[in-house]
């Protein structure tokens, strides 16, 4: 499992926006199945996906806010989720917003 996580966090820091994008969709589908120790170790991930440069990757990211706030504590939330979703909330890009709003 480590050695998947390992690759997983390479994947979302790829130079290829890509590949950047399909870790985003899988990061959602994965965090169900995830303990918490592995979680936290995605958390760097998730932040790093939601500030990519391209905004059809922080479009993702709102969903996988989703994903990872139902698996988290309320203080977890508060620190980890709360500030990426008023990020996306005020992102430069309409769909992003868009996608929050929604």
């Amino acid at each position: 499992q480590a050695k998947l996580l390992l690759s997983f966090k390479r994947s979302c820091e790829d130079p290829t926006p890509i590949v950047r994008r399909s870790a985003a969709t899988a990061l959602k589908k994965i965090v169900p199945f995830l303990d918490k120790a592995s979680l936290l170790q995605l958390v760097e991930s998730f932040k790093v996906l939601s500030e990519d440069d391209q905004d059809s990757v922080r479009l993702l990211s709102i969903e996988n806010c989703v994903a990872f706030a139902e698996k988290l504590s309320e203080e977890e939330k508060n620190s980890i989720v709360k500030p990426v979703v008023l990020a996306c909330g005020s992102d430069k890009s309409w769909r992003v917003r868009y996608m929050v709003a929604s």
